[in-house]
């Protein structure tokens, strides 16, 4: 396993000076920590400059401030940030961050059974200062499954959101994973002012009855949730199946009754791989 591996290469490399109290990396693997707690130890670790409150890594550290980062005739060094953007700067604790797995934690991304190992603490709270193995460690963080996790939560939580792009359409389809349980698929496709087309996945749901009421019920509520509102449909997009399309009591029917602009469309993929199979 990925992590266990870390857990044993970054508790052997764990050798920061400063921490009053020690506590072993097994003790240390083997307690998870919740997202609430881990959010106000980071946000009490913070000091109040600008270094730990920017939207973006601290890079700009002067010779002075890391020459007081000295440690056995040992510093962090300025080229560091270049090879590691993710890297921030404390100017208060003359210590390093990973900027991206603190955002994360912040936004409580990651889930509350996420073990913590001491090194990669270090990383979102107590800051880094082993520079003798720092750049065998920064390594393997940068690497490791949850820097990645990180990175593309928070890449998701920053971009732009769909209540910028007014109108929108539905595109919903029902699918059977391994364990035969059926889940619905529930996306959108809107524009922006630029004309700009975007298809958006808002994610998969169980369907705890598989009739029409049910299933407009449920993308109903995917649309409260997202901040949208069905007044802004201008169109629906299912297969053919009697219960999505069905002129009285399907799925577009339905929503036509809420919203009489989202007009309803065949699927044009599903079309396609229809004629396919009758053709071969």
């Amino acid at each position: 396993d990925e992590s266990e591996n870390e857990s044993e290469f970054f508790g052997n490399f764990d050798k920061s000076p400063n921490t009053n109290k020690q506590t072993s990396p097994q003790q240390t693997t083997n307690v998870s920590l919740s997202n609430r707690s881990t959010q106000i130890e980071i946000v009490s670790s913070k000091c109040d400059m600008h270094c730990c409150n920017s939207s973006k890594p601290y890079h700009y550290v002067t010779d002075d401030e890391l020459a007081l980062t000295t440690i056995d005739k040992r510093s962090c060094q300025k080229w560091w940030f270049m090879d590691h953007s993710w890297l921030t700067f404390c100017k208060d604790k003359k210590k390093l961050f990973c900027h991206t797995c603190r955002d994360a934690f912040e936004r409580e991304i990651h889930s509350s059974k996420t073990k913590f190992n001491p090194t990669y603490r270090s990383f979102i709270i107590d800051g880094f200062c082993d520079w003798k193995n720092a750049r065998t460690i920064f390594k393997y963080h940068g690497s490791s499954k949850i820097h990645s996790d990180s990175i593309y939560g928070v890449s998701q939580q920053t971009k732009p959101t769909i209540s910028n792009r007014k109108w929108f359409s539905l595109i919903c389809d029902e699918t059977c994973d391994e364990s035969t349980l059926e889940q619905y698929c529930v996306g959108i496709r809107s524009v922006n002012d630029d004309y700009g087309i975007f298809e958006d996945v808002l994610g998969l749901y169980e369907l705890s009855r598989q009739n029409a009421e049910a299933i407009v019920e449920v993308i109903f509520d995917i649309l409260t949730r997202c901040g949208l509102t069905i007044f802004d449909c201008r169109g629906q997009s299912y297969d053919g199946a009697s219960s999505m399309n069905g002129i009285y009591g399907g799925v577009s029917a339905l929503v036509l009754k809420q919203q009489c602009k989202a007009f309803f469309v065949h699927c044009n993929s599903h079309c396609l791989d229809l004629a396919i199979h009758d053709l071969t």
